[in-house]
């Protein structure tokens, strides 16, 4: 996955934790992972770069944002990976010929 997709295994984890805790927030995605803060984000970025995964702000009480995450479900994943897969594959084929 890294190669075709550019996604990891500590990233796809994080996609796993936002699949099966829709609406969760950095914090909560740390508290089942035990990493910190600036990690997730740093994770976080990248699947939401590649719509895997769809972030929402929410205004907090001192004026503030703090966004909770949503993954893109596990069938439209699966089908992005698979074109991912199929767009590599060409690319390494057409430098073959």
């Amino acid at each position: 996955m890294t190669t075709i997709c550019g996604i990891n295994e500590a990233k796809f984890r994080v996609f796993l934790v936002v699949l099966d805790h829709p609406h969760c927030s950095i914090a909560e995605i740390d508290d089942v992972l035990d990493r910190d803060h600036s990690t997730i984000g740093k994770q976080l970025k990248p699947l939401h770069e590649q719509k895997l995964v769809t972030r929402y702000p929410r205004n907090i009480s001192d004026g503030g944002v703090r966004y909770r995450y949503v993954a893109q479900p596990l069938a439209e994943a699966m089908e992005w990976v698979q074109q991912e897969l199929s767009a590599w594959t060409d690319k390494v084929l057409n430098q073959f010929t």
